[in-house]
């Protein structure tokens, strides 16, 4: 494989961010395909095309057409990574080689991207095309959308009072107002044509220099416009030109950071141990042996033309074995290094949290799903087979540290399957997730112990009637500074946890009222939360937030006229969650056995007894004969108590406790004759 010129690799890139920016559909398929040619004629050997054939049937060429615009993408960024950013472990090869893994291997292919047409070859460890894409963004410079906007935003304005105020110095407070509201109007249109002059220039030269869209800039744009304490003191409105080029320079490179920016830390691409050729390094053979009748002369030579400095052919050889021992020695060890990069996590984006006044920082793991959960019997399953995302958290020492917020393991704990599947598919897709059923049947357990063995950490939200605007969002508070009276907003719960990747458990969702539900809805829509109290602030969330509600119907109210307090949804509000998981009770085999491992001391028949018993009272329980049920945390704390009764009662009188005091005096008066009775007839015979 050659490498790019820096020449070649900027403008590859270029031309890429050009196509972003103004090609889509078909159009942008065959220029990303033109790119990817002009990469292959640049960068692969004769030798590397003819072994790419062979391995899959077809020419590199005739593989462009059948491939997804996305894999051609991958391969265009790793080749100018290669020459632009280096130390993140970019390379031409490696990106080929992915290419070639998946076409040939369906193991090596993503599940949903594998057949005849366009999406042969996608890898699994490929980024995704809207990744890709932001990657490739991110190699031109590094910057956020946030300074972008900020800079559209100074510019706009100084372009916008040269032009139109020819204000020569700062502006009024009134003059502040008039060119927000005049700008703000012309945003909120969606003609192009209909924004101001002055703003359509900043924000094309923004976006020109950037590669990013112009809806990118525009969208935040909007929002910082409403800050009037953004200052351009140091703007010199006498020479708008000049200011605007530097601004954005200083910007785009990093140079300066506006206070309300939030850099976004760029992709890392995985880097790929396996490459196109088998034989990728050239191996050197021992010389044959000079004829003995023409050693004398060509020694002679060899003497003449180095001085003396060379005896002969010997020192040749001598020195060539050398060579080629170092040079095998460090073949060797690039293997070696590359067998071990081979096995190690892929890595994704990292970064830190502020947890009780110490600072853990983050890095983003890929793991098979599969080789993280089985079902309740211990199996794996083929339906897990994608990668998802998990975090590995350090202390301020390096150390490896659990989140003070993650849930604890529970490992005796039995995942049913199809939950799994569904919860984390939408959670590999970024959805947030719904989950309903009657209680006690483990939606938030679920919940819990899924994210702890993914090591999210989780913030809990119990919405009830006496849930205010102020307990999720943070309130503006009085507090007395150098001797007066001044306002301060301190942050609720939910922009505290929108900031970190942290899974929200909405628990009871649906008994929400409707104004809180209102407040969530934005926030739900993954377009950030607006705080009012705060000056209008948006609050953007984290690429790995996520929310996970609870509730016990599916947001249409309370089929059964069990549940007190359970509204129906609005359907905008349903709408924004991705999955929908019902979960019912476990299934006897599965409640019996989940028993048996979690008190592996308990009689063997009487954890028999205790399933059986929780299924009696549920069916009783969903044909309205009772009210009351038996839940899962009902089931361990009738083990735990058994247990304990049994060192100094007889069997009858531990069972009878047992019921009385985890079942049947949480009931209604009208349901605990039938509970007893329920329980005579399973107990009654005794071990």
């Amino acid at each position: 494989m050659y490498t790019l010129t820096q020449h070649q690799a900027t403008e590859t890139l270029d031309a890429m961010l050009a196509i972003q920016k103004c090609a889509s559909g078909n159009e942008a398929r065959k220029l990303y395909k033109n790119e990817f040619r002009g990469i292959i004629a640049r960068c692969m050997t004769d030798e590397g095309r003819a072994n790419v054939k062979a391995k899959c049937g077809y020419t590199v060429n005739r593989m462009t057409d059948m491939v997804h615009w996305g894999v051609l993408c991958n391969v265009i960024l790793f080749a100018v990574g290669e020459v632009l950013r280096p130390s993140e472990g970019y390379t031409a090869n490696a990106a080929f080689s992915r290419l070639v893994l998946a076409w040939c291997d369906d193991s090596k292919c993503r599940p949903a991207a594998r057949g005849n047409g366009v999406s042969r070859g996608y890898h699994t460890a490929m980024l995704g095309e809207d990744d890709v894409l932001a990657a490739l963004r991110w190699m031109k410079c590094d910057h956020s959308t946030q300074d972008l906007g900020h800079a559209a935003y100074l510019l706009g304005r100084v372009l916008w009072n040269v032009e139109h105020r020819k204000v020569h110095s700062g502006m009024e407070h009134n003059e502040v107002e008039e060119v927000l509201h005049a700008t703000i109007q012309a945003l909120n249109t969606e003609c192009w044509d209909d924004w101001p002059e002055a703003f359509r220039k900043a924000v094309t030269m923004v976006t020109d220099y950037s590669g990013a869209r112009i809806t990118e800039v525009s969208d935040v744009t909007e929002t910082l416009l409403e800050r009037l304490d953004l200052g351009s003191a140091d703007l010199n409105y006498d020479s708008a030109e000049e200011d605007i080029k530097a601004l954005v320079t200083a910007v785009m490179t990093n140079k300066t950071k506006p206070v309300v920016a939030q850099p976004v830390a760029p992709l890392e691409p995985e880097v790929e141990a396996e490459v196109v050729d088998d034989d990728d390094f050239q191996s050197f053979n021992e010389p044959k042996p000079l004829d003995p009748a023409l050693a004398p002369a060509v020694d002679a030579l060899i003497q003449q033309a180095s001085a003396g400095k060379t005896r002969g052919v010997t020192d040749y050889v001598d020195n060539f074995r050398e060579v080629n021992k170092a040079y095998q020695e460090a073949v060797a060890e690039i293997k070696r290094q590359r067998r071990a990069i081979a096995k190690m996590p892929c890595a994704g984006h990292t970064g830190e949290a502020e947890v009780d006044g110490s600072t853990l920082t983050y890095e983003v793991v890929m793991r098979k799903a599969s080789d993280l959960f089985t079902d309740a019997h211990g199996r794996k399953s083929s339906k897990l087979g994608f990668e998802i995302k998990t975090l590995v958290w350090r202390g301020e020492d390096g150390n490896v540290v659990r989140h003070p917020n993650c849930p604890d393991v529970d490992d005796t704990y039995k995942f049913r399957m199809h939950h799994l599947i569904k919860y984390l598919t939408a959670k590999h897709f970024g959805q947030h997730v719904w989950m309903h059923g009657h209680t006690g049947t483990g939606k938030t357990s679920f919940v819990e112990q899924v994210e702890a063995r993914l090591g999210f950490p989780m913030e809990r939200l119990n919405l009830d009637s006496n849930m205010e605007r102020a307990d999720i969002v943070g309130s503006v508070d009085i507090v007395v500074k150098d001797g007066a009276p001044m306002s301060k907003f301190s942050e609720g719960m939910l922009p505290r946890a929108m900031q970190q990747p942290v899974v929200f458990l909405l628990d009871e969702v649906d008994a929400g009222r409707p104004d809180m539900l209102f407040v969530l809805q934005r926030a739900l829509e993954n377009k950030g939360l607006t705080l009012t109290e705060d000056g209008g602030r948006l609050v953007s969330p984290h690429p790995l937030f996520m929310f996970a509600g609870t509730a016990n119907s599916r947001g249409q109210g309370d089929e059964h006229g069990w549940y007190q307090g359970v509204r129906p949804m609005n359907l905008a509000f349903l709408n924004r969650f991705g999955a929908f998981i019902e979960v019912g009770y476990m299934d006897e085999d599965d409640e019996r056995q989940f028993l048996k491992d979690a008190y592996p001391n308990l009689d063997v028949r009487m954890a028999d007894q205790f399933a059986a018993f929780a299924q009696m009272v549920r069916s009783s329980f969903m044909n309205g004969e009772l009210s009351q049920t038996v839940s899962p945390r009902n089931l361990h704390a009738m083990a735990q108590y058994y247990q304990h009764y049994t060192a100094f009662m007889s069997h009858e009188e531990a069972w009878t406790e047992v019921v009385e005091t985890c079942v049947s005096d949480a009931a209604p008066a009208d349901n605990q004759q039938r509970i007893v009775e329920l329980s005579r007839t399973v107990f009654g015979g005794g071990l």
